[in-house]
């Protein structure tokens, strides 16, 4: 399985930059993964490759633990899913598209910048990956 993230617009703040940096590099010591910016939300779903799950990033979406991330990503992993793309919109939010995606999550209840976004949902798919590995990074 690999995993997208897909966002309106560039990460500009070079420290969070640097985080998600890292934390992409972790999680590619399990699975592929790739973040991809597009100019406008319209174009977002013109990059979700054929066939895989799409996952819209909105306060209203659905709300798990990072236990609860985890077997859901474990359980695509076992049933062969070709890939999961996270889409993360604009300061605005993905509008009509969250009503397109396969499902949506939220981070938060709280609004979080945009650029934190990235950084968030970085951290916790790699702590996902660490507790499907049973891997001492997160402590319950």
């Amino acid at each position: 399985m690999k995993l997208l993230i897909l966002g309106v617009g560039r990460i500009k703040d070079r420290a969070i930059e640097g985080l998600v940096s890292d934390y992409l590099k972790r999680i590619r010591c399990h699975l592929p993964i790739e973040l991809r910016s597009v100019r406008r939300t319209e174009d977002l779903l013109r990059h979700v490759p054929s066939g895989w799950e799409v996952v819209a990033l909105d306060e209203r979406g659905r709300q798990v633990t990072s236990m609860g991330f985890s077997h859901i990503i474990e359980e695509r992993m076992q049933h062969g899913r070709s890939g999961i793309v996270f889409l993360v919109g604009p300061a605005e939010g993905l509008g009509d598209l969250v009503q397109k995606a396969d499902w949506s999550l939220a981070l938060s209840q709280m609004t979080l910048p945009h650029r934190l976004v990235y950084l968030v949902l970085a951290e916790q798919l790699y702590r996902a990956l660490s507790i499907i590995r049973g891997e001492p990074y997160h402590k319950a």
